[in-house]
């Protein structure tokens, strides 16, 4: 008895992928801020 993943579930994987690579990308961000900042100081 195999049923598929309810749609709701893959769209709130799909969700967790964009949060995780937001996340990512801001602290990303974030890193270069200080690293320019450190280096002007």
């Amino acid at each position: 008895m195999r049923r598929g993943r309810p749609p709701n579930v893959m769209r709130g994987y799909r969700l967790t992928a964009v949060r995780i690579q937001w996340l990512i990308s801001s602290s990303e961000s974030h890193e270069e801020a200080r690293k320019k900042r450190s280096i002007g100081s």
